[in-house]
């Protein structure tokens, strides 16, 4: 029987939201951590974290893995910042949805940049006395009380620059102060942490869910801060539209000839491996078990997608296996201890599917491209050890590449 499903919603906001969002100042961007199934950095500066006992939750929308949850006691997220050295000028912005102080300590810090005793600054939200305490070499806005934001998601933007510094919440200038020292204020470690202090002496943990913390090493503007908090309110839009395609049948031998994809509505895009325009060539897949994908943008700019499984096996014969012609894919490094970065640079939607030896599929991302050269990661660490299939589609074709978890 022919394996017909509607992709479901999370995995499309997944995909929507493994690139940096258009509402999103690209401008002085060090590190935009979407939440989005995992802790990596969606900014392709490669500034990926590394989740310690954090789970994936709902966000503000109720979408399925696309926040983190912190117990409060010994749940966090830590990682590197590449190649900075200058914080004269910074916002940090983050959803946040604080439930408790389950650990007890009085500044429950929500991003930290620095290794605890030598951070440059240290963002916390009290939630007993409701007021945020910001300990920072770079601003001097004292302890500033906010009224009852407990239990509830709001929006938080710290900007500090050389004249003055300003704290937002849901938009909202809510305090403001002289600035940080004259030129910089970095103390040295490029280390951060999200949802704890990260020290062992005064971990300071976070009690509740944080979700889209971006870090800018500029002051963004108000009206900046405004759009980013606006845009955000809006949940990905997803079309109404009903979905069909046909033309895939159930299972291919290697030696069939390419089969005409349809889908409808009409002027939508078929992605996958061996599928080019609107044909599927069974060669040009591969052995092995593809997910088809007819991906659909409305007259409103809202997107939804279908998809079809397909399975091909060696026939007798000899296939074509150069008829691969997509090109700027590079995976690096390979072997790799369960992370592996995908480097592409490819134009429109993209789909990247991973198999198991048993042609179980373990990824499925689909994203547009813009055609500039972006970095991705790929997570396999929590899979066992052994050989993964990657397949990387576009309309103009698609490539496979063996993937070696150690």
């Amino acid at each position: 029987m022919r394996l017909l499903y509607s992709l479901a919603l999370v995995s499309l906001s997944i995909a929507a939201n493994a690139q940096v969002p258009s509402y999103v100042p690209t401008n002085g961007l060090i590190g935009w951590w979407p939440f989005s199934g995992n802790a990596n950095d969606a900014s392709g500066n490669g500034n990926h974290g590394v989740t310690n006992n954090a789970s994936l939750t709902v966000d503000r929308f109720g979408n399925s893995n696309s926040a983190y949850s912190f117990n409060g006691v010994d749940q966090l997220i830590a990682g590197n910042i590449n190649a900075i050295s200058n914080t004269a000028s910074t916002t940090v912005t983050a959803w946040m949805r604080y439930v408790g102080d389950a650990g007890g300590q009085p500044y429950d810090t929500y991003f930290q940049l620095g290794t605890y005793g030598s951070h440059t600054f240290a963002y916390a939200y009290e939630y007993g006395s409701q007021a945020f305490n910001l300990y920072s070499f770079c601003t001097y806005i004292p302890t500033v009380p906010l009224g009852n934001l407990n239990n509830a998601w709001h929006f938080v933007a710290i900007v500090d620059s050389e004249t003055e510094s300003f704290l937002y919440v849901d938009g909202n200038l809510l305090a403001s102060g002289s600035g940080g020292p004259a030129g910089n204020c970095f103390q040295g470690s490029s280390a951060f942490s999200i949802g704890s202090a990260n020290s062992v002496t005064d971990n300071q943990w976070v009690t509740g869910d944080l979700d889209d913390i971006g870090f800018w090493t500029r002051a963004l503007t108000a009206t900046e801060i405004d759009a980013l908090y606006s845009a955000a309110l809006v949940p990905p839009c997803v079309s109404t539209e009903v979905l069909t395609m046909t033309g895939l049948d159930a299972s291919y031998q290697t030696t069939d000839g390419p089969a005409t994809l349809t889908g409808t509505p009409p002027n939508g895009v078929f992605l996958g491996p061996g599928v080019s325009g609107v044909s599927f060539d069974p060669a040009a897949a591969g052995v092995g078990t593809h997910t088809i994908i007819y991906t659909y943008v409305d007259e409103n700019g809202c997107v939804n997608s279908t998809g079809q499984c397909t399975s091909v096996s060696l026939g007798i014969g000899i296939g074509d296996e150069d008829n691969m012609p997509l090109q700027g894919v590079r995976v690096f490094p390979n072997p790799a201890n369960g992370l592996f970065n995908l480097e592409l640079e490819l134009q429109g939607m993209v789909s990247l599917v991973v198999f198991d030896s048993r042609g179980r599929q373990v990824m499925n991302q689909t994203f547009m491209a813009n055609g500039s050269k972006t970095l991705r990661v790929l997570d396999l660490s929590r899979e066992a050890a052994g050989t993964y299939s990657l397949q990387v589609s576009t309309a103009n074709g698609s490539v496979s590449q063996s993937l070696v978890r150690e």
